[in-house]
């Protein structure tokens, strides 16, 4: 018989002592992230605050000399009558001026969302009205809406984003769908989220660059979506409106038929904070 009970006490000091030191180091290493970390990731938070505001700052300086030039070529129409060169010149005006006020509604929805702006409401009101409104303009385009919406769907969030969440999906599936092609249009509760599902044929589309259609600017085909008035701007403002509604957005493409998948909280009771902020 040996008496290890020495050897054995000493093992267990010696576990405690190594648990102790790797407990007191990791906390030493969380306090120092946590410190270094704000420091580290301060300067990106100042650019993407630096940018925010140069858009905003952009936009309302050009507002004042498009709305001159309006007013010029408005007065050369009544002096000098109609020509293409005029036509050409407010037709570029309108350009701007619609770009402007893309660029001025993505910094908006960038923000964080304000408590005083967030009230419950019917969505599927929100998209019956949605839906009613487009409906004219895609049998004029020689195309059919059919909307799928779900009756006395309620949620919690900001009204009008929600509206121009549903105005940008169905604007884009008017515009870029195919010829005499339908466009399906779904809302439905599915747990505590509401889904929304947009799709509509479209020939030639680079499965590949999908995940590329929600970035700032991007354009498939940039002859088509010049031709159909887009900047690359509608499907980044909707991902946007989808986050801070602590959402989900996605595509897909499947026998020639493109679909956007949205899935948002019912229910935003705090609005998320961004990061660096």
């Amino acid at each position: 018989m040996l008496d290890c009970f020495l050897q054995i006490q000493s093992a267990f000091n010696m576990l405690r002592i190594t648990l102790l030191m790797s407990g007191a180091c990791a906390a030493v290493v969380f306090v120092l992230l946590a410190f270094f970390s704000k420091k580290a990731i301060a300067p990106f938070a100042q650019n993407l605050e630096k940018q925010r505001q140069f858009v905003t700052d952009a936009s309302h300086e050009l507002k004042t000399p498009l709305a001159i030039l309006s007013a010029d070529v408005g007065l050369l129409e009544d002096s000098c009558g109609q020509s293409r060169w005029l036509e050409s010149a407010r037709t570029q005006i309108s350009r701007m001026d619609t770009l402007i006020q893309n660029l001025m509604e993505l910094v908006r929805t960038e923000e964080t969302v304000e408590d005083t702006s967030i009230g419950s409401f019917c969505v599927s009101d929100v998209a019956q009205a949605c839906a009613d409104a487009f409906e004219p303009l895609a049998r004029e385009s020689g195309k059919t809406l059919s909307a799928r919406i779900d009756r006395g769907v309620c949620m919690r969030g900001v009204q009008d984003n929600l509206f121009r969440l549903f105005s940008i999906l169905l604007d884009n599936a008017v515009k870029y769908c195919d010829a005499g092609g339908e466009i399906s249009f779904s809302l439905y509760q599915k747990g505590k989220n509401v889904c929304i599902l947009v799709s509509n044929p479209c020939a030639d589309v680079d499965a590949a660059q999908m995940p590329r259609y929600f970035d700032r600017f991007y354009r498939a085909d940039s002859s088509r979506a010049r031709s159909t008035g887009g900047y690359g701007i509608g499907l980044s403002t909707a991902k946007a409106i989808v986050e801070r509604h602590r959402g989900k957005i996605s595509s897909r493409y499947t026998q020639g038929t493109i679909t956007f998948c949205i899935e948002v909280a019912q229910s935003l009771k705090q609005p998320p904070e961004k990061k660096g902020r």
